[in-house]
């Protein structure tokens, strides 16, 4: 019968013990599963810490920016270069930089930082607009960018662990 014809005074609401007894079985039983998980991660073991991080090797016959383990753009590319907040370095140069010379200079990033011991984090490959190399030793994260239209700029922003940037 529809409930609105009935007054409320007629109509009860159906509680069956039945119900209360699941879910207060069902609460009872969420706190035991957070209790046992919160031991067990108590008596879990620690994570190991990073290993130990090796030193850098210098390439024979390589410049390097002052205070870094970087390497210097090579000097027949034509770069000025000054400093920049946070350690980083800045280069510009007042001619055009096509494809070509622009996959050389990402290529010697490429070899000579992996040789040094660096680690490639992500790269983003040669275009007519220029390229990005993420590396990381230890505790320093190191950017290369070089961007080439409309003006040939590159980049090295440098991230020590302290203070973060």
């Amino acid at each position: 019968m529809d409930p609105l014809l009935l007054g409320h005074a007629r109509l009860r609401r159906p509680q069956s013990r039945r119900s209360l007894r699941a879910s207060h079985g069902a609460f009872a039983g969420l706190l035991a599963a957070i209790l046992v998980l919160a031991v067990v991660w108590a008596h879990s073991p620690e994570v190991p810490g990073p290993s130990p991080v090796g030193t850098l090797a210098p390439v024979p016959g390589l410049t390097y920016l002052p205070g870094t383990a970087i390497p210097a753009p090579p000097s027949t590319y034509t770069l000025r270069m000054s400093r920049s907040g946070r350690g980083g370095f800045q280069f510009r140069s007042r001619e055009r930089m096509d494809l070509v010379t622009s996959q050389e200079l990402f290529s010697f990033y490429l070899t000579t930082m992996s040789a040094e011991g660096w680690t490639l984090l992500g790269k983003d490959d040669p275009s007519p607009t220029g390229w990005t190399l993420s590396w990381r030793h230890g505790g320093d994260t190191t950017l290369l960018t070089l961007i080439t239209k409309p003006a040939v700029q590159f980049a090295v922003d440098r991230c020590p662990p302290k203070p973060y940037c």
